[in-house]
């Protein structure tokens, strides 16, 4: 199975073509930042909270709910996994993100691809596909 042993890291944005290169050099700098300095408690703290709170939306319907049930077994967890999540969540040191984020980001190397219209300044971007640019 694609990803058994690792995951996507995927940040969005919305930001008028011109802004492309500046957004992704942005996105670039904090992740620099996360791996030199690390996060602090403070960002831990509201990183977990958004991680709860937006958890319990995903079973406003029963398609999320099967959705979800589904991707739990696809990955192997077990269907309790839910009620633990948050537990599993809180139970997360901030040594050990930042532990992780210096294994995780250390590789500059990362993929980037942008969805743009209209046509926006792709100097520096190798064109893969129409309105699709990877750097």
């Amino acid at each position: 199975m694609p990803y058994e042993k690792a995951g996507l890291w995927v940040c969005e944005f919305l930001v008028s073509p011109e802004n492309v290169k500046r957004a992704v050099a942005l996105i670039r700098a904090e992740v620099k930042r996360i791996v030199e300095k690390g996060v602090t408690q403070e960002e831990l703290d509201n990183a977990k909270r958004y991680l709860k709170g937006y958890y319990v939306l995903e079973f406003d319907k029963n398609e999320k709910i099967v959705t979800l049930m589904s991707g739990l077994h696809q990955h192997g967890l077990s269907h309790d996994y839910p009620q633990k999540r948050d537990a599993l969540i809180d139970a997360l040191t901030l040594e050990e993100v930042n532990a992780a984020a210096k294994v995780l980001f250390s590789d500059e190397a990362g993929t980037v691809t942008a969805v743009v219209s209209p046509k926006p300044d792709i100097s520096g971007f190798a064109v893969q596909k129409k309105d699709e640019l990877r750097f």
